[in-house]
């Protein structure tokens, strides 16, 4: 009987999200970019990002279902399939205009981040020539990419933060680029790494973390927008970020 009532369960839970009802399909990415957004393993999604989704779409009468995509999959999904929103920077994608944005839910910003046994002066992109700096597969750096394209900065592609952090320790890189939020949380998470890792005053990029929507959601979209505007003057959004510290 639990395994029928899991299965009539599922089965109501996709029904519903083939047939647009009050059920927001959202990425969380295939690894999740933590304190943003993430799952572990057998456990609930949560993050930034995904507290604040779920707090307004309760508060308008929505709900919130997951979906875990790899990068390449996100816009593809938005247009062809269910997918209806995804944590996203409009700056990472082309025609953002597609799309329907909501206002910035919190600043980020890529740091260079290495051992203090193995310090990098980085004040200038000259103190990066000749280092090898791990960064993420896919992803595009503005202010690098001339530099990785001369070969003067040594790109080196990792999956995730956490494979990142472990080359640096392991001397395969000198540095490696993270979110500052994103690469303080793995520290945090792992003892051994605690003390052993320090961060550029300098960011390589910033951008405004967002939630990309399908056209379908306009409407709702602008009630979203009005429902931040509140929770950053009445100190919730601020609640939310001390979480995740």
């Amino acid at each position: 009987m639990q395994f029928q009532a899991m299965v009539l369960s599922l089965f109501v839970t996709l029904s519903a999200l083939s047939h647009g009802s009050n059920t927001i399909l959202f990425n969380m990415s295939e690894q999740g970019v933590p304190p943003y957004f993430y799952q572990d393993e057998g456990k609930s999604p949560k993050g930034i990002l995904f507290d604040v989704l779920t707090s307004i779409t309760h508060q308008l009468g929505y709900q919130v279902a997951t979906q875990k995509l790899p990068k390449n999959r996100i816009i593809f999904e938005m247009e062809s399939s269910d997918l209806d929103a995804s944590p996203m920077a409009k700056e990472w994608i082309k025609n953002p205009e597609k799309y329907e944005f909501t206002d910035i839910i919190i600043q980020a910003k890529d740091k260079v981040f290495y051992l203090k046994s193995n310090s990098i002066d980085f004040h200038s992109i000259e103190n990066l020539y000749q280092k090898r700096i791990a960064t993420f597969l896919g992803f595009t750096y503005p202010m690098l990419e001339p530099y990785f394209e001369k070969g003067k900065i040594i790109r080196v592609d990792v999956k995730t933060d956490w494979a990142m952090l472990k080359s640096i320790v392991l001397g395969r890189v000198d540095g490696g680029i993270l979110k500052q939020r994103a690469g303080q949380w793995r520290i945090k998470q792992n003892p051994e790494w605690q003390g052993k890792f320090m961060m550029s005053d300098k960011h390589v990029g910033e951008f405004g973390y967002r939630i990309m929507f399908r056209p379908k959601w306009k409407s709702f979209v602008s009630q979203f927008n009005k429902r931040l505007k509140i929770m950053k003057k009445n100190g919730e959004l601020d609640k939310i970020i001390s979480k995740y510290k």
